[in-house]
C-alpha cells in the first residue's frame, strides 16, 4: 500500500522539476537544449528533495514519476514533428538516449542522497530527544 507520504514526495518530485526547469528557462537556460539533451541537476534535485521528504521507499515512485515526465516529453515532440511527416518515436528515444540515460543517473543519485540525508536527520532527531 502507498503511504501519504510516498504520493506527496511523488508530488514533490514532479512540481520541482517543472518549477525548477522554468526558473532555468527564466534566467536563460534552456534545460532540454543545453549539448542536446536534459539537464541532469534539475532532475537530480528534485530527486533529492522528493527523496528527503519521502524518507525511504521511494526510488520506484521516482522511476515512475521520471518514466511519467519523459513519456510526456516524448509526446509532445511527437505531435511536434507530426504535421512535417517526419515523427517517430524510434527516432525520438534515440535522439534523447542521452538525456534519458543521464536523468536516470541522476535521479536515482539524488533518491539516494534524499534517503542519505533523511535517515541522519533522523537519526539526529532521535539522539537529541
Amino acid at each position: 500500500m502507498i503511504n501519504k507520504r510516498i504520493l506527496v514526495a511523488a508530488l514533490i518530485f514532479f512540481s520541482a522539476h517543472i518549477i525548477l526547469s522554468e526558473i532555468m528557462s527564466a534566467v536563460g537556460i534552456e534545460p532540454w537544449t543545453i549539448y542536446g539533451f536534459d539537464v541532469p541537476i534539475v532532475w537530480f534535485v528534485s530527486a533529492l528533495l522528493a527523496a528527503w521528504y519521502a524518507g525511504s521507499r521511494f526510488i520506484v515512485p521516482a522511476v515512475a514519476v521520471w518514466g511519467a515526465l519523459w513519456t510526456l516529453i516524448v509526446f509532445l515532440l511527437y505531435q511536434v514533428a507530426a504535421p512535417t511527416g517526419q515523427a517517430s518515436v524510434l527516432g525520438i528515444l534515440q535522439f534523447n538516449a542521452l538525456g534519458l540515460v543521464t536523468s536516470l543517473v541522476a535521479v536515482a543519485l539524488g533518491v539516494y542522497l534524499g534517503q542519505v540525508i533523511s535517515r541522519r536527520r533522523l537519526h539526529d532527531e532521535r539522539t537529541a530527544a
